[in-house]
């Protein structure tokens, strides 16, 4: 029997209310034992200290577009807000006054509450794709690494547009590229060939005990780590540029994700040449995008709401 295809994938859980039931009660599971794991935040935070040296995402991020632009917000929600760790940074860089965050755990959901403290932050557990935002209620929405993991995008892009005042800004930064990690044969060519001549501590998975990949392949729709990874990811911009105008765009990441992605950055810091290596890395990346080559999987955009949406 042949695999499924993406849109097989997504006719089930729409067709089959048990299905997107189950998919669902794992979502949260997954990204539940993400945040209490304690060999696991020891990893993120192992991870984050090294992109914090290498800077994977280059360009002007969130805080440097707003302060160009001079923008800072009373009223902000934080979608899939696991832990709440950016809406405590965006206070205390001044973004935004205070937040309202939700996510599909309630794992998260509770660690986000206990580390808030005393701070202007409220929290619930929801569904982003079943939640109705209370209307005209915020002035900033931000969105990092979860539209990807979004079935019912059109639903949550119009629930998105009525929880925004007019003019109301929209901040996503999340994974664009192909819909259910179904890469195309030139984007595995090439994430293969680099993967052969890299030396192996360079190749160390330490998100999956330490595992060197060897190469990369094209993984099977419905069988990814949670169900609704990059669900519809192909189709977040088209979907969300309807209700939003694009007032800024960076867009990166033709392979760096997949031979250096989450859990692979530290083993670039550990080796008096691995920083330059990243370096080069991060050009060839680059240059494959700037030329044509392979398009990017990675965006950041700033959008701000439209009055009405396009027909």
């Amino acid at each position: 029997m042949s695999d499924p295809d993406p849109s097989t994938i997504i006719r089930q859980f729409r067709e089959r209310p048990d299905s997107y039931r189950q998919a669902s009660e794992k979502e949260g599971q997954v990204w539940g034992e993400t945040f209490s794991s304690a060999e696991k935040k020891v990893l993120f935070d192992e991870d984050r200290r090294a992109a914090d040296r290498l800077h994977p995402t280059r360009g002007l991020g969130l805080r440097a577009v707003l302060r160009e632009r001079n923008l800072t917000f009373e009223s902000g929600l934080s979608l899939a807000c696991g832990a709440g760790r950016a809406e405590r940074a965006f206070l205390e860089q001044g973004i935004c006054k205070r937040f309202h965050g939700i996510d599909i755990s309630d794992r998260a959901i509770e660690e986000a509450r206990r580390l808030a403290g005393d701070l202007p932050l409220t929290y619930e557990v929801a569904d982003l794709n079943r939640v109705t935002l209370a209307e005209n209620s915020y002035d900033f929405v931000t969105t990092s690494s979860c539209l990807h993991h979004v079935l019912e995008l059109e639903r949550l892009a119009e629930q998105i547009w009525r929880s925004l005042k007019p003019g109301g800004y929209l901040w996503i930064h999340d994974y664009v590229g192909e819909t259910q990690f179904q890469y195309s044969d030139r984007r595995l060519a090439i994430v293969n060939r680099l993967l052969a001549a890299l030396p192996e501590r360079y190749r160390r998975q330490r998100l999956r005990g330490g595992r060197v990949m060897d190469s990369f392949n094209r993984p099977v729709p419905g069988k990814l780590v949670s169900p609704f990874e990059a669900i519809r990811s192909a189709e977040i911009m088209p979907v969300f540029a309807r209700w939003f105008d694009i007032e800024f765009r960076n867009e990166q990441n033709s392979f760096m994700a997949l031979i250096c992605g989450t859990g692979m950055r530290a083993n670039y810091t550990e080796t008096e040449d691995g920083p330059a290596l990243f370096e080069l890395l991060m050009a060839f990346d680059a240059l494959l995008i700037e030329n044509g080559v392979l398009s990017p999987h990675t965006g950041l955009y700033l959008m701000r709401r439209r009055e009405a949406p396009e027909a």
